[in-house]
């Protein structure tokens, strides 16, 4: 390498290697629940921690009576269900009470996450 280029890279960078360190993903709590809806053979089917569940608000309390109201809780939604579920998802969370929940829309085929951030209203309507 150059010594000009490494001195840019230094200065920009704080490395003299010429490639960026990786930083390493951030460990998942072992005690965050997942739960994931997912299209499957033409209907939704959500599973939780791996689990499919028959009675799915039941499970859901048995998680809260279990590890408590704050117990993290990561929803993953699959890009390919109707957005009633999603929201049918979020009201069965709602309903069980859990208090600390993220969503995450996961795109299948690029096999990529995005955050799902609440937020506002979408439409601000004027009142009469």
């Amino acid at each position: 390498m150059r010594p000009i280029v490494a001195a840019l890279v230094l200065l920009f960078t704080g490395s003299s290697s010429a490639v960026p360190p990786q930083t390493p993903p951030l460990p998942l709590d072992p005690g965050t629940t997942v739960v994931r809806l997912e299209w499957t053979a033409q209907r939704t089917r959500m599973t939780i921690d791996g689990k499919p569940c028959g009675d799915c608000l039941a499970a859901l309390e048995d998680v809260r009576a279990t590890k408590g109201a704050t117990q993290p809780v990561i929803v993953i939604l699959d890009d390919r269900v109707a957005l009633r579920q999603w929201t049918n998802t979020g009201g069965l969370l709602g309903k069980a009470g859990l208090q600390k929940v993220r969503f995450f829309d996961l795109f299948v085929e690029t096999q990529k996450m995005t955050e799902i951030l609440a937020g506002g209203t979408f439409l601000n309507l004027p009142r009469k």
